[in-house]
C-alpha cells in the first residue's frame, strides 16, 4: 500500500482475511486500498467493518470511524456521515489527551534528556495531528448537517471548526453560508 501497489495490496489484504478474518486494522487496511482503487462503497464497507471490529472489542479507532464518515459524504449520504463525524470528533480529543498523558510519562522517566526531547517532540506532532483531525471532523459534520438543512446543529460544528487555525477560513465560510445565529 505504501509503495502504491494498490492491486497488489489488495490481493495481499483479502488473503490475510482468512488468517485473520476479524481484525479491524486489517480491515481499515482494506479501507485505505479501496479508497485507493477508488472502489468508494467497498471502503466504505470496509471502514464500517473496522469500525464494528475495534469497538465490538471496547477499542476505538478515531481514523476508522472519520474515514468511514469520508467515504458516505462521497456518495453524499450525509445521514449515515453524521453520527461517524460527531463520534469521531470527540475521539480525538481522547486520543490527543493520552498523547499528552504519554509526554508526562516520558518526561517523568529515566531517559536521558535529548532522547525524551525526541520522543516528546514525536508525540507533539502526534497531538497537532489530532487536534487537526479534531477540527477536520466538526468541519464536516458541519457540512453534512448543513447539507441537510439542519443548520442550527451545523452551526456549533462550524464554530469549533473555525477554533482551529487551518480550518478557520474554511469554516468561516460554511458559518457565513449558515447565516446569522
Amino acid at each position: 500500500y505504501r509503495l502504491k501497489q494498490y492491486d497488489a495490496a489488495n490481493d495481499d489484504v483479502l488473503a490475510s482475511r482468512s488468517r485473520l478474518p476479524m481484525d479491524g486494522q486489517v480491515d481499515k487496511l482494506a479501507g485505505f486500498i479501496a479508497l485507493a482503487r477508488n472502489e468508494v462503497p467497498r471502503a466504505e464497507a470496509e471502514f464500517g467493518a473496522a469500525v464494528t471490529h475495534i469497538e465490538g472489542r471496547g477499542g476505538s479507532d478515531c481514523d476508522a470511524r472519520y474515514y468511514l464518515a469520508s467515504t458516505q459524504v462521497m456518495q453524499r449520504k450525509w445521514i449515515d456521515a453524521v453520527p461517524s463525524f460527531e463520534r469521531a470528533e470527540p475521539c480525538y480529543v481522547g486520543a490527543a489527551a493520552a498523547l499528552r498523558k504519554r509526554i508526562a510519562d516520558i518526561r517523568k522517566s529515566d531517559l536521558p534528556d535529548d532522547r525524551q526531547d525526541v520522543l516528546v517532540a514525536a508525540k507533539e506532532k502526534d497531538i497537532a495531528a489530532a487536534r487537526l483531525q479534531e477540527a477536520r471532523s466538526a468541519y464536516n459534520a458541519g457540512v453534512a448537517w448543513a447539507n441537510l438543512g439542519d443548520t442550527a446543529r451545523a452551526r456549533p460544528f462550524a464554530e469549533r471548526a473555525a477554533a482551529h487555525p487551518e480550518l478557520k477560513a474554511l469554516a468561516g465560510q460554511l458559518l457565513a453560508r449558515l447565516g446569522p445565529s
